[in-house]
C-alpha cells in the first residue's frame, strides 16, 4: 500500500481551495500554490528575496496571516450573495492554512505590482507558499 505525502495532499487542498479564488486590488489575480523544500528555517524577508532571484533592497512589508486575511474574510450587511460567499472561501482558505502550517507569514514584495507571498511551514519542514499580486497605485 502507497502512503500519499502529507505536503502533496496539503498543496491539492490549498490548490482546490483556490481555484477561481481571486486576490481584489485594482486588479484582480489568481493565486497559486507550490512547495518550497530546502529553504532556510525560519523562513524570512532576506531568504525570501534570495530564493525568488529578486534584488535584496527589494522593499519588502511582512504581515501576519490574521492582518492579511482580516478585510477578505469580513462579510458585510451590504454584500451581495456572491461577495459573502467568496468573503467565506478566503475564510476557508484562512483556516486551512492557520490549521495546517506553523511559523506562517505574509510578504509584500515590491511597489505599485506587489507580489504577495503567503508562506507556512508544514510538519514535515518544507515551506508551502501561496503567491499572488496586487496592484495598487
Amino acid at each position: 500500500m502507497t502512503s500519499i505525502n502529507p505536503d502533496l495532499a496539503l498543496i491539492n487542498t490549498l490548490r482546490d481551495a483556490v481555484d477561481d479564488l481571486y486576490y481584489m486590488s485594482e486588479s484582480d489575480r489568481p493565486f497559486e500554490v507550490w512547495s518550497w523544500s530546502g529553504q532556510s528555517v525560519p523562513l524570512n524577508s532576506d531568504s525570501l528575496l534570495q530564493g525568488l532571484g529578486k534584488p535584496h533592497d527589494s522593499q519588502v512589508e511582512e504581515r501576519s496571516l490574521d492582518t492579511f486575511f482580516e478585510r477578505l474574510m469580513r462579510e458585510q450587511d451590504w454584500q451581495s450573495d456572491q461577495e459573502r460567499a467568496i468573503a467565506q472561501r478566503f475564510r476557508r482558505l484562512f483556516d486551512l492554512i492557520a490549521q495546517n502550517l506553523t511559523n506562517t507569514n505574509v510578504y509584500r514584495i515590491g511597489d505599485i505590482e506587489i507580489d504577495i507571498y503567503i508562506v507556512g511551514q508544514t510538519e514535515l519542514g518544507d515551506w508551502i507558499v501561496l503567491h499572488t499580486q496586487a496592484v495598487e497605485t
